[in-house]
């Protein structure tokens, strides 16, 4: 079906003249589309126009969010890193202490009571020592509270450690 649209020029007197092939709606339209002011001529480009793609804040603010969640995850991993120093010093100073406990119990003397002070080097690392020796209920113990320390700081100790020593046989009180 031709849609024909009488207009009138200058150069006619009402003729009618066929612009489309499309069915139209007696409304101003053309298959759904609003006649244009060319006649109700309208390009192909005017029809299919499709946006595809982001416009640029789209874009800008995808990057943002994108920013601000990466900056979140590199703290958290440098804040793993820090911790992960903190934790090898407390590992190795658990092993400063197990090997002072170990070599009074290998000696096989009765520890004095009282307090001793001294340095151990683990991991290449220095680490200063106190051990503090508590008599017990049972004469034939005593404990031994063993903490250890970073050398440049006395007052936050990363290990700690109690043990007990058994007098050996044969000697005195």
């Amino acid at each position: 079906m031709k849609l024909s649209i009488t207009a009138p020029s200058p150069q006619s007197s009402g003729e009618t003249t066929s612009h489309s092939t499309w069915p139209s709606k007696g409304n101003g339209q053309v298959a759904g589309y609003p006649i244009s002011g060319r006649g109700g001529k309208r390009s192909l480009r005017e029809f299919h126009v499709k946006r595809s793609g982001f416009t640029l804040v789209e874009v800008l603010v995808a990057l943002a969010i994108i920013s601000i969640a990466l900056i979140a995850s590199l703290r958290v991993a440098g804040g793993g890193t820090n911790s992960v120093g903190e934790l090898r010093a407390r590992l190795l100073a658990g092993w400063v202490a197990e090997n002072i406990l170990a070599e009074q119990r290998a000696r096989g003397v009765w520890l004095p009571l009282g307090m001793q002070r001294g340095t151990e080097r683990q991991g290449g690392i220095e680490f200063a020592w106190r051990e503090e020796v508590i008599v017990t209920p049972n004469a034939l113990f005593r404990r031994a509270d063993i903490r250890v320390f970073a050398v440049s700081e006395e007052t936050h100790a990363l290990a700690h450690l109690v043990g007990f020593v058994t007098r050996p046989p044969g000697t005195d009180k």
